[in-house]
This record gives C-alpha cells, sequence and structure tokens, in this order.
C-alpha cells in the first residue's frame, strides 16, 4: 500500500492541511510541537481506526471547530483494491468510514485491510509503564494479523462493560450471569488467541531485534495471563472465584483485561536489567517484528511511520533500523534533523512549520 495524497480539516492543530507524496520515502522536518507527529498520528488512524497515542476521539478534534467533527481524506494506492479514496469522520463518541464514497457498515471489516506500522519516540513507555499499553500494543498488533481477533475481543469488552455496570448497581447473579457466561466464553478464546498469535509473531521479533542491534542477546516475549486455565472449565472456575472480590470493588478483576506481556533479555525482564539502549532497541523490535511478519507472509506491504525514532539511538543501532527497514515498503518519517546515517533510501523533504508542511526546495530529493 502507498499513500499519494491525505486532506484533513480540524485534526489537532491543522485547520487545513493537505499534501501530496511522490513516489519514494518521505522524511519531515521540523521544530518540535509543530506539527509532525499529529500527521502520522493522521496516517495511522486508517489501520485500526485507533491513535497510537490516545483512546480518546474529541481530543483529536481541533479545540476550534465547530461543528465537533474532524475530517480526513486519503487517497491510496493498493495491491488489492487499487486507486481507494478513504474517508474517516471523527465525532465525539462516532466514527463514520467511506471507502470510495460507500459507507462501511461494519468498521470491523475495515480493521488491518489498509496497514501501516507507527514507530514513535514514546514507545519506551510500552517497556517501562504499566500493562495497559503492552495490552492495547498486543491487540493492534493482532487485529492485523488475524481477522477475527477484532470481533473476539470487541465481544469480550461489551460483556465486560455491561457485567462492570451490574456490578456497581449490585445486581443479583442472575443478572450477571449471561454476562459472566459471554466473558468466560470470549476471554478463553481471546486468551488462547493471544498465546497463539505471541507463539507466531516471537521469531520475527526475534530477528528484527538481531537486525537492529546486530548482536544475539536471547530477547524474548512471555504472555502473562490474568487467567491461566488449563482449559475453559478450569479458566471459569478461576474466574468465577474471584465472584466476592469483585463484589466488593463493583469490577471485573480478572480477565484478559488484566493480561500483561513481559520483554526479556538473557532470560530476564528487560525492564529492570536490560540497559538504555537495549531497552530501545527491544521496543523498537516490537513494531519492527511486524514489518518482519508482513514480509514473510507477504500480501499488502505495511506504509511504515517513523514519528522522530532514531534520536535516542547510537549510531550502530540508527544504521541498523533504517537497513532492517528495507525499500519495499513507503516509509514516511519524521525528525529534527535528517537522518544521515541512512544511505539506502531516497528521501524527498519536507518542511513542517507551524502546522504549514511544504517541500523543502532547498533540499528536494536526496
Amino acid at each position: 500500500m502507498l499513500f499519494t495524497s491525505i486532506r484533513v480539516r480540524n485534526f489537532r492543530s491543522f485547520p487545513h492541511l493537505e499534501a501530496h507524496f511522490p513516489a519514494g520515502a518521505q522524511f519531515i522536518c521540523g521544530r518540535n510541537g509543530h506539527g509532525k507527529t499529529n500527521l502520522l498520528e493522521a496516517l495511522g488512524l486508517v489501520t485500526t481506526l485507533r491513535s497510537f497515542r490516545t483512546t480518546d476521539v474529541p481530543s483529536m478534534i481541533n479545540w476550534s471547530a465547530h461543528p465537533r467533527e474532524a475530517i480526513l481524506v486519503f487517497h491510496v494506492t493498493h495491491d488489492r483494491l487499487g486507486e481507494t479514496e478513504l474517508e474517516l469522520h471523527l465525532r465525539p463518541g462516532a466514527k463514520k468510514v467511506l471507502v470510495d464514497g460507500q459507507p462501511v457498515r461494519r468498521l470491523g471489516e475495515l480493521i488491518g485491510d489498509f496497514p501501516t506500522i507507527t514507530f514513535s519516540s514514546q514507545d519506551i513507555q510500552i517497556l517501562r509503564s504499566g500493562p495497559a499499553l503492552r495490552r492495547r500494543l498486543l491487540d493492534m498488533m493482532f487485529v492485523v494479523m488475524d481477522s477475527g481477533y477484532y470481533d473476539t475481543l470487541a465481544r469480550y469488552h461489551q460483556a465486560l462493560k455491561s457485567r462492570n455496570a451490574l456490578l456497581k448497581q449490585k445486581a443479583g447473579a442472575s443478572q450477571r450471569r449471561p454476562f459472566e457466561e459471554a466473558l468466560v466464553r470470549e476471554g478463553w478464546k481471546l486468551t488462547q488467541l493471544r498465546q497463539a498469535l505471541l507463539e507466531v509473531f516471537i521469531p520475527h521479533f526475534k530477528a528484527a531485534y538481531e537486525g537492529i542491534s546486530g548482536v544475539r542477546e536471547d530477547p524474548d516475549l512471555c504472555y502473562l495471563p490474568s487467567i491461566a486455565g488449563h482449559d475453559q472449565p478450569d479458566y471459569e472456575s478461576i474466574f468465577l472465584g474471584s465472584t466476592r472480590r469483585d463484589l466488593d470493588t463493583a469490577t471485573t478483576n480478572k480477565g484478559p483485561h488484566r493480561d500483561d506481556l513481559m520483554l526479556r533479555l538473557f532470560d530476564h525482564s528487560a525492564s529492570d536489567f536490560a540497559s538504555e539502549g537495549q531497552q530501545r532497541g527491544l521496543v523498537l523490535a516490537l513494531r519492527m517484528g511486524l514489518v518482519h511478519w508482513y514480509k514473510q507472509r507477504g500480501g499488502s506491504a505495511p506504509v511504515i511511520l517513523a514519528d522522530d525514532i532514531v534520536g535516542e539511538l547510537d549510531a550502530d543501532r540508527r544504521r541498523g533500523f533504517w537497513r532492517m527497514l528495507g525499500d519495499e515498503c513507503q516509509i514516511i518519517a519524521t525528525g529534527t534533523v535528517f537522518p544521515v546515517e541512512d544511505n539506502l533510501h531516497k528521501w524527498t523533504h519536507w518542511k513542517m512549520d507551524g502546522g504549514h508542511l511544504s517541500i523543502d526546495l532547498m533540499k528536494g530529493t536526496a
């Protein structure tokens, strides 16, 4: 897949922005706070209709927009769909998508059809913060790896929302039971899916880490399910065993919404033992592993969105990063300075200044 143009209105800091991308890799230079990340965030929405920065839709709508709506129009060249227009409307509490002018009735059907992979300088928080970011990363990866994952995840969270509401109302067991049955059924499926998909993903993660770092340091990922049942009846028993605590706290304390992922190096927790450079290499490999998976799988190549990603890396890892990306995918990258270590890609240079984007006529294509 390739982006050929984007047009946005009232998204983040952009009352209006339009860009047409020539062939080759795109590098957008500009000072911090001038809109580079906002642009990549907009482009990344086409994959899962979710931002890599936030789950809060109203925060993505320009504060001066009346009515409260952001409109984004993308033109892409797609391996399977050909020349395609994708239009996304964001409103508080609602999203609407049109493909070539036709409304998409079930948004889940669109997930993964327009693949992008976003690398962010803030990804280090995936390793250093609590489990919520790691679960979110797993979900955003797995919805593109498995077409059924999104529906299972959506059914689970709908049942979870309903049961939590009943717990807060102190509803009786008979009222809770249908939602508990759904949580057990969909939670067991989700746990099994996460385990199976992670096993598929780990070899790609390891190859990506070695390609970036240039050394073998035995990286690994360890899935930590909240409920480690050996079959569905065992899973159900563990889930129902926390009912008293759930009633006391008025929330569901066990299930896939409490799962975690451990990043490991040399068979130790990376957050505790890995160096700064190793930690950054690991979080890069989480995203790069998905690039590697796409390349091995074939089909539509993802667009790489790299947001000021190499500034915190040493020179060897910077070279390894650009080398691992290769030249099969369209790359749209940002930074405050041009990546001098990269001699593989033919870049078009852009300037971002105060939310205005233009090709740098002094540098053009390099």
